[in-house]
């Protein structure tokens, strides 16, 4: 049976690199613009934004319930970090930006956060996968899992934009 865990407790509060800080770290980047992004869709979907919260704040608490029962152990101050910085993000996504922004507009700020979401990603799990390659053998489903979500994100891209561009 798969068992959630947590790391020790990260040395620094911030750490500019891909190893997990205590409250920061770049990977801290991804949750931000993921929530982002989760946001954007909500307001191309015509979401409420009271009710695009709530699923967001879910659906990352998920994601990081899904990262610890597969073995990527972070602070549990990290782990809360992350859920917050990607909600707060995408509540200024969803109460903000949302008046200051026509709606035909959205496709392309969900475009852009979406092309600076994997150009990170892939930072990321280059960074991960080469770690743990160092430390056994190097997991091969991981890395074509992560393959074929990147690839999907570039096309999600190219679509966005498209649709952005030609569309209506």
């Amino acid at each position: 049976m798969a068992k959630a865990f947590f790391e020790r407790r990260a040395k620094h509060f911030v750490n500019f690199g891909w190893a997990h800080g205590r409250y920061f770290d770049n990977w801290s980047i991804v949750h931000i613009l993921t929530g982002a992004i989760l946001a954007t869709a909500a307001l191309v979907f015509n979401v409420t934004p009271n009710i695009a919260i709530v699923v967001i704040a879910a659906v990352l608490t998920v994601y990081e319930l899904l990262e610890m029962i597969s073995g990527i152990a972070e602070d549990f101050q990290n782990v809360i970090s992350d859920i917050a910085l990607g909600t707060a993000s995408a509540s200024i996504i969803l109460y903000a930006v949302s008046k200051a922004v026509a709606h035909y507009n959205l496709l392309l700020i969900l475009a852009g956060c979406v092309s600076v979401n994997l150009f990170f990603v892939n930072l990321g799990w280059r960074s991960y996968l080469k770690r743990r390659s160092s430390k056994g053998p190097m997991r091969s489903h991981s890395l074509m899992a992560f393959y074929l979500l990147y690839t999907f994100g570039i096309a999600l891209v190219l679509v966005s934009l498209g649709y952005w561009t030609f569309g209506k």
